[in-house]
C-alpha cells in the first residue's frame, strides 16, 4: 500500500503533490511530528481543496467580548459585531472568558485576551454540544478569521472524538466549504499542545486530535470564510462529558494596512469568486483590496476546469404499472439503489439520485418520483332513504364529482333514485353507484297512561311485532303492576320507541272522624285525614280549620273507591259576668239576672238561665249546680259571678228585649228612637265584654264597625230621673 508521509514544521510551509491531487499542510512545527495516511477514499481528502493562504497583514483585531446572556456573548470589533450564542448544555463551572498567548510570532498581539471558552458540562449523557456564531452586524466579511482550539486529544478516550465546522447562509441553506483555508496552527506557549488533523468533506470540515502525548489540540486560524456565510456552527464531541474540556471560539480581522503586492497560482473547477467577482476562465486576475488609506494587490493565476454537469430532470409523476428509465452520463454512475450503470428503470415511487466521481469532485443529482395510483371509490351498498327526513351518502373524498356536479366528500339527498360518483387524478378516472329507495318512517303510539284498581290487569296492543321492556316480542303486553312499559320497533330508518305508565291504586283503609264536638269563640279546631287528595264540605284542601260551628264531612275518591264521614260541631259558652257589685233598680220592685248560659244554678236553689229578683241582696251562680260555689266550669274555662241587688224608688222604664239592626228603618236602634229622656247606656256581650256605652248614643248593633252577631246582650240602662240608679236586662239581636 502506498502511503503520504506528512512532516509539519513549525514556520514552512509544505506543498504534497501524489497521484495529480493537490495538497496544503498547515504552518509552524517547531518540533517534527510524522503522521502516516492510507490514500484511502476518506483519508486521501485530507487538506485537500485548501487555497494556499498567508497573512499579507501580521495584526489581527480580535472581538471583545461581553456576556449578555447566560449563554449568549455579543463581540464588537471596528468591523462590527458578531453573536456567539453557545448550548444551552455548557457547563458552568469554569469562566467562559479566558485568555492565551500563542507559540508562534507570525501574529500578532500573542496575547489574545478574553476569548470565549464553552465547557462540556460533566453531565453523563451529554457528549456534544453545538454552538453558533452569528454574523448578523458586520460591516464586511472580507478577510474574516476564525480561531477554533484546543479539541479534545482521543488519545484518551475509546474513539476519536471529532470536532466539527459548518456553515449556513441566512436562509439556513449549507454552503461550500472547499475554499476554506488554513492560515496558522499554533501549539500555545510552552508547545504542549498536539496538532490538530483536518478533514475537508466539501459542506463539513472534521477536526481530530490524536497525539500519543495526550494533549489536547492546538490553536487553528482559518480563512476564505464564505461571502455569504450567516451562521457558523462549532460542534464539539467529548465521549464522557469531561467538565475541564472547553473549546476556544474567536473572530477576528487583519488591522494594517501596507501596500503589499502578492502572486497566488490556484487550480479550481468550474469557476471561483474573488472579491465578489466571478471568474469562470483560466487567466491571471489582479484583485486590490482597498484598507484605510493603502491597497493590497493580489495577483492570482487561476487555472479552470470545467466539470460536467449531471442532470436527472425536473421531479415527475408516474402512474400505476408504468416504468420510467433515468438516464446519466456515465456508465460509472452510481445509483441510489446501489446499481452501477448508465440508467435505471424505475417502477416504484421515491428519491433517487445519482452519483459520478470526476476530477472536479463529485457530481451529484436527485429526483423525486411520485406515484399515483388508480383512485378507489366506493359509496358502499344500496340503502333505504326515509322519508322526511335529510340523509348523506359519503364517498370520504372531498375531490368526488357527485351527479348534481358537486364536489366534495359527500352528497346530501332528500329523495330516492339512482346516485353516482366519480373521482379521478391525472392518470385514472373511477366511478361507482348506487340506489336509494324510500321507505315511509313509522310513527309508533302505545296510547294514553293506564289507572287499574288493585287486583286488574289490561292488555295494550300494537299494529307491529314490538320488542317490550320486559324482553317480549309480541304485538301486545300484559299490564298488571305499577311502573313504565315501552316497546321498541326496529326499522330501516332507525329505532321508534314509546312508553306509558300504569299505576295499580291500592285499597284504602278508611279513616274516622272523632265523635261529635264543641268549641268555644275565637278558637280553632283543625280536621284532617291521613287520605290525599279529599274535599271538605266540596272544598279541595286537605286540611280544614274550623272556626264556627256546623256539620263537616270529607270525601276521598279515585277510579277505585269513594271514602267519606262526618262531625258535628257546636257552640259551647262562657257566662255573663257582671263587673258591677252593685245594683239600683229604679222604679221597679224586680229585675231579672241572666248568666247567657243553661243549667246554672243559682244561690236562691233555682236552676236556669236567669233569675228574677224581687228581694234586695247577694245573689251568685254555679254553672250546673256545682259544689263548687261561685264557678261554672266547662269546655271554655272556670266562672263565676256575684252581684248586690238595691231597689229604689224611682220612675218605671219600658224597654224592648229584641231589636234587629238590618238597616230598614225599622227597629235598628236600642233604646228606640227617639227616646223620651235623657238616657245612659252600655252594653255587654255574654262573656261580660263592654262592648258599647253612651249618653244619649243609641247602639246600631256595631262592635269595632262590625255588626256582631244575633244573640243575647246585657245592657245597664239608667235615666235623668234615676241618675244614678240603673235599669238591667238583656236585648236579643235578630237579623
Amino acid at each position: 500500500m502506498e502511503y503520504i508521509k506528512f512532516i509539519r514544521i513549525w514556520a514552512v510551509t509544505l506543498l504534497v503533490l501524489m497521484s495529480g491531487n493537490l495538497y496544503f499542510v498547515s504552518k509552524n512545527f517547531s518540533i517534527s511530528n510524522s503522521y502516516e495516511f492510507a490514500p484511502s477514499s476518506t483519508n486521501e481528502k485530507l487538506f485537500k481543496l485548501y487555497l494556499p493562504c498567508s497573512l499579507l497583514c501580521e495584526k489581527v483585531e480580535w472581538m471583545n467580548w461581553n456576556i449578555v446572556s447566560g449563554f449568549d456573548y455579543r463581540g464588537n470589533s471596528k468591523k462590527g459585531g458578531v453573536l456567539l450564542s453557545n448550548d444551552p448544555k455548557t457547563g458552568y463551572q469554569h469562566k467562559y472568558l479566558n485568555s492565551i498567548r500563542l507559540f508562534s510570532n507570525v501574529i500578532k498581539p500573542k496575547l489574545i485576551n478574553n476569548i470565549p471558552t464553552p465547557w462540556m458540562p460533566g453531565i453523563p449523557g451529554v457528549t456534544k454540544l453545538v454552538h453558533r456564531l452569528i454574523l448578523d452586524s458586520l460591516i464586511s466579511k472580507n478577510e474574516l478569521l476564525l480561531l477554533l482550539g484546543e479539541f479534545p486529544n482521543s488519545n484518551k478516550y475509546s474513539g476519536l472524538q471529532i470536532g466539527k465546522l459548518r456553515i449556513y447562509d441566512k436562509f439556513m441553506n449549507q454552503l461550500s466549504l472547499i475554499k476554506i483555508c488554513e492560515f496558522l496552527q499554533d501549539p500555545l506557549e510552552g508547545g504542549i499542545f498536539s496538532p490538530i488533523l483536518i478533514q475537508n468533506n466539501g459542506t463539513d470540515l472534521l477536526f481530530t486530535v490524536n497525539s500519543q502525548s495526550g494533549n489536547d489540540g492546538g490553536i487553528l486560524i482559518l480563512g476564505n470564510i464564505p461571502d455569504s456565510a450567516y451562521i457558523i456552527e462549532v460542534e464539539h464531541n467529548n465521549e464522557i462529558s469531561s467538565k475541564d474540556d472547553g473549546i476556544y471560539i474567536n473572530v477576528g480581522f487583519p488591522d494594517c494596512c501596507n501596500r503589499i503586492i502578492k502572486s497566488i497560482d490556484t487550480v479550481v473547477c468550474e469557476n471561483i469568486i474573488i472579491n465578489g467577482n466571478l471568474i469562470n476562465k483560466s487567466s491571471i486576475f489582479s484583485d486590490t483590496i482597498r484598507n484605510g488609506s493603502c491597497d493590497s494587490i493580489i495577483n492570482y493565476n487561476i487555472t479552470i476546469f470545467n466539470k460536467s454537469i449531471l442532470n436527472l430532470g425536473n421531479d415527475t409523476i408516474i402512474c400505476d404499472g408504468e416504468l420510467l428509465t433515468l438516464k446519466a452520463i456515465s456508465e460509472l454512475t452510481k445509483w441510489s439503489d446501489g446499481m452501477i450503470g448508465k440508467e435505471i428503470l424505475v417502477s416504484r415511487p421515491g428519491l433517487y439520485w445519482a452519483e459520478i466521481e470526476s476530477p472536479c469532485g463529485v457530481l451529484r443529482d436527485s429526483i423525486i418520483i411520485n406515484y399515483i395510483r388508480k383512485p378507489k371509490l366506493d359509496l358502499g351498498h344500496d340503502m333505504i332513504y326515509c322519508l322526511g327526513v335529510i340523509d348523506t351518502i359519503w364517498s370520504k373524498d372531498s375531490n368526488t364529482i357527485w351527479n348534481d356536479g358537486s364536489k366534495g366528500p359527500y352528497l346530501v339527498i332528500d329523495h330516492e333514485g339512482v346516485y353516482f360518483g366519480s373521482l379521478s387524478n391525472d392518470c385514472f378516472i373511477a366511478s361507482d353507484t348506487i340506489n336509494v329507495v324510500a321507505f315511509e318512517k313509522v310513527n309508533l303510539n302505545l296510547g294514553p297512561d293506564i289507572i287499574l284498581c288493585e287486583g286488574e290487569q289490561d292488555t295494550v296492543f300494537s299494529p307491529y311485532i314490538l320488542k317490550w321492556n320486559d324482553g317480549t316480542e309480541n304485538n301486545f303486553v300484559i299490564v298488571n303492576r305499577t311502573g313504565n312499559y315501552w316497546g321498541i320497533k326496529y326499522t330501516p330508518c332507525g329505532l321508534e320507541t314509546d312508553t306509558f305508565s300504569c299505576n295499580v291504586l291500592v285499597k284504602k283503609i278508611k279513616p274516622y272522624l272523632a265523635n261529635d264536638t264543641s268549641i268555644c269563640l275565637n278558637t280553632t279546631l283543625n280536621l284532617n285525614v291521613p287520605l290525599a287528595p279529599i274535599l271538605w264540605n266540596k272544598i279541595f284542601i286537605n286540611t280544614i280549620e274550623v272556626t264556627i260551628p256546623g256539620i263537616y264531612s270529607y270525601v276521598y275518591e279515585d277510579k277505585c273507591q269513594t271514602i267519606s264521614d262526618t262531625i258535628l260541631i257546636k257552640w259551647d259558652s262562657f257566662p255573663i259576668i257582671l263587673d258591677q257589685k252593685l245594683i239600683l233598680s229604679c222604679e221597679v220592685n224586680s229585675i231579672i239576672l241572666n248568666s247567657g248560659i243553661e243549667n246554672v244554678e243559682w244561690s236562691t236553689g233555682y236552676i236556669g238561665r236567669s233569675i228574677r229578683v224581687k228581694e234586695p241582696g247577694k245573689y251568685w251562680g254555679a254553672g250546673g249546680g256545682g259544689a263548687v260555689p261561685y264557678i261554672v266550669n266547662n269546655s271554655c274555662g272556670l266562672f263565676s259571678s256575684e252581684v248586690e241587688v238595691s231597689f229604689v224608688d224611682g220612675i218605671s222604664i219600658d224597654l224592648p228585649n229584641v231589636f234587629s239592626p238590618n238597616g230598614d228603618n225599622i227597629n235598628d236602634y236600642f233604646p228606640p228612637k227617639p227616646f223620651p229622656r235623657a238616657f245612659y247606656v252600655e252594653i255587654f256581650d255574654r262573656w261580660g265584654e263592654l262592648i258599647f256605652k253612651g249618653e244619649n248614643n243609641y247602639w246600631d248593633g256595631e262592635f269595632l264597625n262590625k255588626k256582631v252577631i244575633p244573640g243575647v246582650y246585657v245592657y245597664v240602662f239608667s235615666i235623668e230621673n234615676c241618675k244614678y240608679l240603673f235599669k238591667y236586662g238583656t236585648i236579643t239581636i235578630v237579623k
